[in-house]
């Protein structure tokens, strides 16, 4: 028997899907059954009841509640849920003998602050598939539920017919229904991501039940836009985020709060930094200092190379993390991890080969001193690389002008984040105070993350692959995001 437990009907704000169409949608796709779990109310669970006279056809009575803390998810429930409190939802639930589900616990669900008051041993299951949440936040669902020991679920979260299915769990005919989801007895057994044009098709009833024309208009103008370009909602391309051995372990100890931009601009550093190392002649026996390891990424690539890399750090509980990626890559022999300011190396002069400092000047309160320790510890005639934020990039530029608006024209108070505070020339003068030998001027991310991910990829991901090479080939780095600059001592 196959199911789809997450289903929403024109009963909730934002689908428009008739009972009797879903039924019909679920029966026409091989389901044996469906959960209708409309938002704050059962009401459309039990007209699906009623109109179907199939005995071979199960309805699963529903409903997806918000709370403070994100959404829950009730299943075999008899009566409406009243309270809006994220315990006392729960407790309504069980008293109807129900089973809790967690649903996308990473898209729009507070989870740490369910973690850190204990809540999670009251949820009987964890949705581990969500066809309308990334592919990423699904993994770390998963993970999740792994941790905590907790039985997994998946549904589709369909709002359109079109939807319906795309999850489908595989459950045994001859074993009580509940009884297998609460035993973790069900299979997932088919996992498909919503379309673009599918989630706009959603935001465009939710503004037009809203009565507000204009906004509904826009959401179906780009629904119709994004039909033509039938792209799952976070498509996934190789040559942009490859899906290899460093990215998975990235994304296991980086934490990129469900940020594809951010993947994807961290990604390209990592990249340009591998593909600059081999100029250094980094080797076995070079002492290599890293200033500002935070999680390690970085090191592990060092300490690879060589059997002697100090990285030092500010922040302790970076350090921790940074000690626990690297003990799990076997490298932490080559590794001495301290805790220390970048402004007051705790080295003797000339004592190392090569020095690697990525994105850590521009939040010293004196840059220039942070420059400084760097050639004092380098030995004479080796080499550095530093790179930091470029405020002459559409990605930066685009930040700063806002906060200048912001503070200027509405008298708002918001700081100047460090990230906008250095164009390529303040970059290039600021290592020029300590006498260094620029050698090589390149960067990363030409192009911008939104345009990359907010557009191209959910309309054009052809495009992409192209705008990549490009990006590659282009090295002027006055243009990129992020300044890299390779010097000699």
């Amino acid at each position: 028997m196959n199911f789809d437990f997450h289903i929403h009907s024109d009963y909730s704000y934002d689908s428009d899907s008739k009972i009797e169409d879903i039924v019909k949608e679920a029966k026409k796709k091989g389901l044996n059954g469906i959960a209708i779990t409309d938002h704050e109310t059962i009401k459309g669970a039990l007209e699906a009841i009623n109109i179907n006279h199939d005995p071979e056809f199960q309805i699963i009575i529903g409903s997806e509640i918000k709370t403070e803390y994100g959404d829950i998810i009730g299943l075999f429930l008899k009566d409406e849920i009243s309270s809006r409190n994220f315990i006392e939802v729960i407790h309504e639930i069980k008293n109807q003998d129900g089973i809790v589900v967690l649903p996308h616990p990473y898209r729009g669900t507070k989870i740490q602050n369910i973690i850190n008051n204990e809540l999670l041993e009251h949820i009987d299951l964890i949705e581990t598939f969500n066809s309308r949440t990334g592919r990423y936040d699904n993994f770390y669902a998963e993970e999740l539920a792994q941790k905590y020991n907790k039985p997994t679920i998946g549904g589709s979260d369909a709002h359109c017919l079109s939807e319906i299915g795309l999850v489908s769990i595989k459950c045994d005919l001859d074993t009580d229904l509940k009884e297998q989801l609460l035993d973790n007895k069900c299979q997932i057994k088919k996992t498909n991501l919503s379309y673009s044009y599918q989630i706009a098709h959603s935001r465009y009833i939710k503004e037009k039940k809203k009565n507000k024309t204009i906004s509904a208009l826009k959401e179906r103008l780009k629904e119709q836009f994004l039909y033509f370009f039938r792209v799952e909602q976070d498509f996934f391309i190789p040559e942009v985020i490859p899906n290899d051995k460093l990215q998975n372990k990235l994304d296991q100890h980086i934490k990129y709060y469900n940020s594809w931009i951010w993947r994807y601009q961290h990604r390209q550093r990592i990249d340009n930094v591998i593909s600059l190392l081999p100029s250094f002649n980094v080797n076995n026996n070079s002492k290599v200092l890293e200033v500002g390891c935070g999680r390690g990424p970085y090191t592990n690539i060092l300490a690879n190379l060589s059997s002697s890399v100090c990285a030092i750090e500010y922040s302790t509980r970076e350090i921790k993390e940074a000690k626990k990626y690297i003990e799990q890559s076997g490298l932490i022999d080559n590794v001495t991890l301290i805790i220390a300011d970048a402004q007051f190396l705790p080295f003797k002069n000339d004592t190392f080969n090569f020095v690697l400092c990525s994105e850590v000047l521009e939040h010293l309160n004196q840059p220039k001193t942070g420059v400084s320790e760097i050639y004092r510890v380098l030995i004479p005639g080796n080499k550095a690389l530093i790179s930091m934020p470029n405020l002459i990039s559409y990605f930066w530029m685009k930040n700063r002008i806002q906060v200048e608006i912001k503070n200027k024209i509405f008298r708002k108070k918001i700081p100047i984040d460090p990230h906008v505070s250095y164009p390529y020339w303040r970059i290039i003068n600021l290592i020029k105070t300590s006498n260094f030998k620029i050698k090589v001027l390149n960067g990363t991310h030409l192009f911008s993350g939104g345009l990359i991910f907010g557009y191209l990829i959910q309309n054009h991901p052809m495009c992409v692959k192209y705008l990549n090479k490009l990006e590659k080939k282009f090295k002027k780095g006055f243009l990129f995001s992020f300044f890299f600059v390779k010097i000699e001592k």
